[in-house]
């Protein structure tokens, strides 16, 4: 019991002497929590197939056209020209490409369009349950618990799981990168003046309003 309790002291004295190692480490900590996740989420991919949904085909003929587009010298196109039966569509105009440049350097490098999607899946689902964790470690006044439950509740869930693995959406993924982001924001005015423990209640209710949202 005195060891346990002098490693509490240990841990307060660390946070107030040094709080960057404290967060350098409870960014690996989470980082590796997310790792995990990742896997857990994408073994479906383990069968060597993807699963072509309504949008699956879709977002890898995007990544393809972009890495044609720069072979022919357009580094920023409006058109691609090989969709559409070879007709041609301004798809860049409706969907930004800013974050299909790296799947698309690794499609130029020889890697299969299957495998890039993969990797790009994966690499999205992991920084989106990194930014999930750290954003709900920030505003529960740095409950671990917290965290790693608001991770669990927004990733290993139905909606995400069919949405990105059966359906293909890789707006929605995205968009869990940058949506913890704003949810914090809000939470953090929010318990400004609720009072100062309710951080997490206020990340479980976003997550709610948001699968409520999203399911209608």
């Amino acid at each position: 019991m005195m060891k346990y309790k002098a490693m509490i002291n240990h841990v307060i004295q660390l946070k107030k002497e040094k709080p960057i190692l404290m967060w350098a480490g409870t960014i690996l900590i989470i980082a590796l929590v997310s790792f995990l996740i990742a896997s857990f989420f994408c073994f479906p991919f383990n069968n060597g197939q993807v699963h072509l949904g309504a949008d699956t085909g879709f977002h890898i003929n995007r990544i393809i056209s972009l890495m044609e587009a720069q072979q022919n010298n357009v580094e920023y196109p409006y058109l691609f020209w090989n969709q559409n039966y070879n007709f041609g569509y301004p798809t860049p105009i409706f969907y930004c490409n800013l974050f299909l440049y790296w799947p698309a350097a690794l499609l130029t490098d020889g890697m299969l369009p299957v495998l890039v999607y993969k990797k790009y899946v994966f690499g999205l689902v992991w920084i989106a349950t990194m930014m999930i964790g750290l954003c709900s470690y920030k505003v529960s006044k740095r409950s671990g618990y917290a965290a790693i439950l608001a991770m669990l509740l927004f990733m290993l869930n139905t909606h995400s799981i069919t949405d990105i693995l059966r359906r293909g959406g890789l707006g929605e993924l995205l968009a869990l990168v940058f949506i913890p982001i704003c949810l914090a924001g809000s939470i953090r005015r929010c318990t400004r003046t609720a009072g100062a423990g309710s951080g997490w209640r206020w990340g479980i209710a976003a997550w709610c309003f948001r699968t409520t949202s999203a399911l209608s």
